[in-house]
Order: C-alpha cells, then sequence, then structure tokens
C-alpha cells in the first residue's frame, strides 16, 4: 500500500509521539517495564488504544500522567500547537526542598501574570532611637483589644468587677501586662466608649425618662435631646421654670460643662 507525502506528514502531526502514547489501560495490559518500552510508531491503536492528540477528549487530558514537569509541558505544547493557541507557564508552588510539587499551565492569552514583588533594596538602618525590646508593646500601632478580649471586658464590666481588676485578670491569663496587647488606659477608653454606647437601657437613658417625667408634670419645664446616626445620645439640654423665669429677669446663663475632667 503507498501512501503519499502529505498523508505521511498529517499523521506526524496528529500523534503524541512515543512520549504521549495516552494509554488508560496500560497497566492492566502490561507490567511497568513493559510500559516504559512501549514504541506507538511500531504498535498499532487498536492493540494499546493510542489517541491523537486532535481526538483527545476532556476526559482523556484528565487522565493522563507525566513522569516529569518537561514532559508536561511537551504535551501542552503539542496540544496547543494542534489546537491553534500558545501555551505559557504560570503558577508553581514548591516543597519545603525547593522541588516543584506543582505547575499550572495556560494558554498565553489567560489575562495578566499574578504580579509578585520582589525586594529590591533594603535600607536597615533608622535615623532614630528604636524602641527597645521590652517596651514595644505600648507603641500605640502595637496596642489594641481583640474581639474576644472585648467580649471578656464587657462581660466582667456587666457584672459590676472594676476595670483595675479586669487588666490585673487578663495581664494574669496571658501571662503578664506586656503580653496583654493593651494598656490600662486603652481599657478604660473601651469601657468609657461601651458605656456610651448603652443608650437603651443604661444612664443616658434614665436621663431621657427623667426629662421627660418632669416635662409632664411641669408645663413650665423644658427639656430636648439629640441622638447621632448609630442610635448613641448626642446632645442633651434642659431648663427649669424657675431658671427660665430668672432669665427673663437677669439675663444671665450658667453653663455647666460635664467633660471638664476628661477633655483638656
Amino acid at each position: 500500500m503507498s501512501r503519499n507525502e502529505d498523508d505521511v506528514k498529517n499523521d506526524f502531526d496528529n500523534y503524541l509521539g512515543d512520549d504521549f502514547d495516552y494509554q488508560p489501560n496500560a497497566e492492566d495490559d502490561a507490567e511497568d517495564e513493559d510500559v516504559d518500552s512501549l514504541d506507538s510508531t511500531s504498535k498499532s491503536e487498536e492493540v494499546y488504544g493510542v489517541k491523537r492528540i486532535a481526538d483527545l477528549m476532556v476526559e482523556d487530558i484528565w487522565n493522563l500522567e507525566f513522569r516529569t514537569e518537561d514532559e508536561a509541558c511537551q504535551f501542552y505544547n503539542a496540544y496547543s500547537c494542534w489546537h491553534g493557541f500558545i501555551m505559557r507557564k504560570d503558577d508553581v508552588v514548591r516543597n519545603n526542598q525547593g522541588r516543584i510539587i506543582s505547575r499550572q499551565l495556560v494558554c498565553n492569552k489567560e489575562g495578566w501574570r499574578n504580579m509578585r514583588w520582589k525586594v529590591s533594596c533594603f535600607v536597615e538602618s533608622h535615623n532614630h532611637d528604636l524602641t527597645p525590646p521590652q517596651f514595644a508593646h505600648l507603641v500605640p500601632a502595637n496596642r489594641r483589644l481583640t474581639v474576644t478580649d472585648k467580649v471578656q471586658v464587657e462581660n466582667l464590666h456587666n457584672f459590676g468587677v472594676k476595670t483595675c481588676h479586669i487588666m490585673g485578670y487578663i495581664a494574669f491569663q496571658k501571662g503578664g501586662y506586656r503580653h496583654a496587647g493593651f494598656t490600662r488606659k486603652d481599657l478604660y477608653n473601651h469601657i468609657d466608649r461601651y458605656r456610651r454606647s448603652k443608650v437603651k437601657n443604661g444612664d443616658a437613658n434614665a436621663a431621657i425618662n427623667y426629662l421627660i417625667g418632669k416635662s409632664n408634670n411641669n408645663p413650665l419645664f423644658f427639656g430636648k435631646y439629640t441622638f447621632t446616626s448609630d442610635e448613641r445620645l448626642e446632645h442633651i439640654f434642659w431648663a427649669d421654670g424657675q431658671s427660665i423665669i430668672d432669665y427673663h429677669y437677669f439675663g444671665d446663663i450658667v453653663a455647666f460643662d460635664s467633660t471638664y475632667k476628661k477633655n483638656k
């Protein structure tokens, strides 16, 4: 049987070659040493189930195994040439010994390569004195109450435990004040914010109810309050009847700043 030159070329392009014989049942049909010596050019497709690249289905490719990364790259490069695109190496994963354990092969049109940052310069010197390690926990950027800390602090506060005792308890839990993650001032600030946020069932709600009660019992009493967007008490103002009358007669006002001990 004679074959023209074009037929020979087409068959050569379609075959995977010696390294790309797809044999899903090779382990059942032959021993390991025999599989390594199989030659797709000398065996028929009926014997070993060899498929051409053009005939490979998705399920076939999922079952392929390769001995090395280069072998896998050669296969996918041949596959990409046949199907009209260009293969590109992408993400790689290495183990602790630096060996490649995973490699992603993609089409060269598959978006952008992942951005990677590489250190090009590192200046170790500083133009200021560094904080000693034993005081590093006092730097504001290193201080914060975690979610767990906040829940524990609020629960202890609700049970009537004093703030100083809460601080000592948490420091004991974590093995010392330097391991607490925050200072006593941070704790007092958090509890203060927690108190002010409890408008519905706290002191703020009691004050509002008092103003409403005074207004209902005394027509001359005036009271007004406002809330923030997150339902916190923002401003509160009141004036009893006698103060209003005195203002009309004398025109003087006495104002009290309730935060004079807290705000500098």
